[in-house]
């Protein structure tokens, strides 16, 4: 991962994504039934305050209506281990045992946590809003839980309309958790041109809790990813994957 002196990118047409070179990820269906594979591509920049990931890859056409239950947005993960000190420094102490030093790709385990930054299509301009908490009935009261079921249970897209991001810890199937209101840092920059999603994620290299990535210069840090493709009803575990990559922060 390059390390730039000045201000990263803002835009995903920014020259400084051109600086870096990027690698190519391979995604397979994650309960798979058929052998379909596709590709796509990562690049990473950070300066001395946050560092920025950009996710290319190709897809069947971006979900554009949300108005019924069986509408699906596209989305797309970076996950990143979580540990008490550093990934590089438990790999120098065990450098024959990496593959024990990494929880599953699935999530993480129970003890293992991991770091999960998510965005889905419905929050970019590229497509309407889904319309998941207003219902238009002909009479009752607006302020109503019943017009505003996202935010009466707590869903923090419903609870955060203009997010861009989610940032979200987890231990295993099942135990996915936003991280709370406040501490929500990560952003997200999206775009659909030419048969592809182009997402960018960027959050400064130190959260302000325990259970988020931490990213330091010549540090060697775990990273996979997952794309879901709402035309084709993908949601929850039925996505595709990329499984461990590794970024080593230039110095």
């Amino acid at each position: 991962m390059k390390k730039l002196t000045g201000l990263l990118p803002v835009s995903l047409d920014d020259p400084a994504w051109e600086t870096t070179e990027s690698s190519i990820v391979s995604f397979s269906p994650l309960w798979q039934k058929t052998p379909e594979h596709s590709y796509g591509s990562v690049r990473a920049l950070y300066n001395e305050m946050e560092v920025t990931i950009l996710l290319e890859w190709s897809a069947s056409g971006p979900s554009t209506s949300f108005t019924r239950h069986q509408d699906f947005p596209d989305a797309c993960a970076l996950q990143f281990p979580v540990y008490e000190t550093s990934f590089s420094e438990l790999l120098r102490a065990k450098p024959r045992k990496i593959g024990s030093l990494i929880p599953s790709f699935v999530m993480g385990d129970k003890g293992a946590p991991v770091n999960i930054w998510y965005w889905r299509s419905e929050q970019t301009g590229t497509v309407s809003r889904q319309a998941m908490d207003d219902y238009l009935l002909d009479d009752g009261d607006s302020s109503s839980s019943s017009f505003h079921t996202g935010k009466a249970v707590g869903n923090p897209f419903s609870l955060s309309p203009g997010m861009s991001a989610m940032d979200m810890i987890a231990e295993g199937l099942g135990t996915l958790t936003p991280v709370p209101q406040d501490l929500q840092k990560v952003r997200a920059v999206s775009a659909w041109k030419g048969g592809k999603w182009r997402v960018s994620f960027t959050r400064p290299l130190n959260p302000e809790f325990a259970g988020g990535a931490r990213f330091a210069p010549g540090e060697k840090v775990p990273i996979s990813f997952a794309v879901w493709s709402g035309s084709k009803g993908e949601r929850d575990g039925h996505k595709s994957v990329a499984g461990w990559h590794f970024l080593v922060l230039e110095k």
